[in-house]
């Protein structure tokens, strides 16, 4: 349950994800934000010194999700595949179908990033390229793995329907609306096969295979 502290904190960046959807960064006024939340000016700023500081709220709150949810991936102690492992990391956004809250903000920062990367660059620096770069998760993932080659040098292909989808989903999403799961589902399946396992896993699976093929039978 969230605290008061909380509560409020949340209904200000709800008001903020409404207010720069409809006026955009630059037209957005504290003041209106304030009354979508049900608070008073001074109390936004009890929280955000700024405009620029509530983008950044929402930047965090998307980056943490993100973070989390990679961590949580990344612990070996569950066993998933390589593609499963793919899937949970971007699950809380296929959930949503491209319309929830954290699709929402990715399109509030983008649209700022286009016009302002100043502002936005903090995030991507902070989340994606812990995620992407070189150290970067999915940057090992498909180094060890046979990826298509295009995939092993750009490994933030892998995100590609993600991206594609939030943005077809603001565009042409009431007259033809995407599956976001189905679609992301049949990408991976052009990247490790309808089996659902890179030519790495399979091989590694069907030697196992063979190995207790080839132990020998007590009579």
């Amino acid at each position: 349950m969230r605290t008061q502290t909380e509560e409020k904190k949340r209904a200000i960046l709800d008001a903020t994800i409404e207010e720069f959807e409809a006026k955009g960064f630059a037209s957005a006024r504290i003041e209106d934000i304030a009354k979508k939340a049900g608070v008073a000016k001074g109390t936004v700023y009890n929280y955000f010194e700024s405009k620029e500081a509530l983008l950044m709220g929402l930047a965090d709150e998307l980056g943490d999700l993100i973070q989390g949810n990679l961590e949580r991936t990344l612990n070996d102690s569950v066993p998933m595949s390589t593609r499963e492992r793919i899937e949970e990391v971007f699950e809380p956004i296929l959930s949503e179908n491209g319309r929830g809250r954290m699709s929402r903000i990715l399109r509030v920062i983008w649209s700022e990033g286009l016009h302002r990367p100043q502002l936005t660059r903090p995030f991507f620096e902070k989340f994606l390229i812990p995620a992407f770069g070189d150290e970067g998760f999915f940057t090992h993932m498909t180094a060890k793995k046979d990826f298509p080659v295009i995939i092993r040098e750009y490994p933030f292909l892998i995100a590609a329907p993600i991206i594609q989808g939030v943005l077809w989903q603001t565009l042409l999403g009431d007259s033809r609306p995407l599956e976001f799961r189905r679609v992301f589902k049949a990408y991976l399946d052009l990247i490790f096969g309808s089996g659902g396992n890179s030519t790495s896993e399979r091989n590694e699976q069907e030697s196992k295979s063979v190995r207790q093929e080839e132990k020998p039978r007590l009579s």
